[in-house]
């Protein structure tokens, strides 16, 4: 599994990166085997759904609002680690310039 970024932590002692959410499962729908994705804590205490389009078109137009969590995470993410974000490729170059050193740019990995 690879883990979003917004559940992505880094041990400023060690180095290592791991993820807050242990567990993943994808939910598919037909021919979409990306319909949806959902994330979870050590014990399942934390969950968190990750809509595809159509997913959240579905839901929708059943009437039923999809869980915000996943995407206002990604955002808070985004809003308070723009270096991350920048240096992962998520925020487009022109956003980018005040957050990466010197002659690093957006998706460098």
């Amino acid at each position: 599994m690879q883990c979003p970024p917004q559940y992505t932590v880094l041990d400023l002692n060690t180095g290592a990166r791991y993820c807050t959410m242990t567990g993943v499962t994808d939910v598919a729908k037909e021919a979409n085997p990306h319909y949806m994705r959902i994330w979870w804590s050590a014990g399942g205490t934390d969950i968190s759904y990750q809509y595809s389009d159509e997913a959240k078109a579905d839901l929708l137009s059943v009437g039923v609002v999809p869980n915000p969590r996943f995407d206002s995470d990604f955002e808070i993410w985004v809003a308070t680690k723009p270096a991350d974000a920048c240096a992962l490729g998520v925020l487009p170059p022109e956003q980018c310039t005040a957050y990466l050193p010197s002659g690093y740019s957006s998706g460098n990995q």
